[in-house]
């Protein structure tokens, strides 16, 4: 060969080699796009239906589930019963949160009380309604029926719960304070 075939071949291999570096950087991002798909199919737990009797304020992909204020989940569907009877909230729950889809879990709609005796939910006024949950501990479970109203206490602490019967019951509302001998006892 002469000097000019061997200089040919050595621009040629040179243009292979930049031809393969441009390839370099669409498949690192592929591999990048590949990873953070299943880092997120990974990080998902199972999903949920949760039905209530109204759901106010509840939107698909922007109201989260939290347990214990911390987010567990995110509402992916809002849809009303084959009977128009219910709203059925699907709720696509974190892995870490699965434990909440068990017999015994109750869910309600976490939104603003204001009133003479209570004062709640106010987080609520600046970031919207949410789901809150409180852990049961049956069999796993995906339908649910949602409390219609937030429970007195909503932590997993055991307590003691007496209904008053009276026939004469003036300015009592859910979550008053109870006293005996003038202290205040629940």
């Amino acid at each position: 060969m002469n000097a000019e075939g061997d200089a040919g071949e050595l621009r040629g291999g040179g243009g292979r080699v930049r031809y393969l570096w441009a390839w370099a950087f669409p498949a690192l991002a592929a591999l990048a796009a590949l990873w953070l798909l299943w880092k997120n199919w990974t990080s998902q737990g199972p999903e949920i239906v949760i039905s209530f009797q109204q759901a106010p304020g509840i939107v698909a992909g922007r109201t989260p589930l939290l347990y214990r204020g911390f987010p567990c989940g995110e509402v992916t569907g809002v849809r009303l019963a084959e009977n128009l009877s219910r709203v059925e909230v699907s709720v696509r729950l974190k892995a870490f949160a699965a434990g909440l889809a068990r017999e015994g879990t109750e869910f309600w709609i976490e939104q603003p009380i204001i009133s003479l005796q209570e004062t709640a939910g106010l987080e609520a006024l600046i970031q919207g309604n949410s789901l809150r949950a409180r852990a049961g501990y049956g069999p796993p479970q995906q339908r649910f029926v949602g409390l219609e109203s937030p429970p007195l206490e909503s932590v997993e602490e055991a307590a003691l719960f007496i209904t008053l019967k009276s026939e004469d019951v003036n300015l009592l509302e859910r979550g008053a304070p109870a006293y005996r001998r003038g202290v205040q006892v629940g």
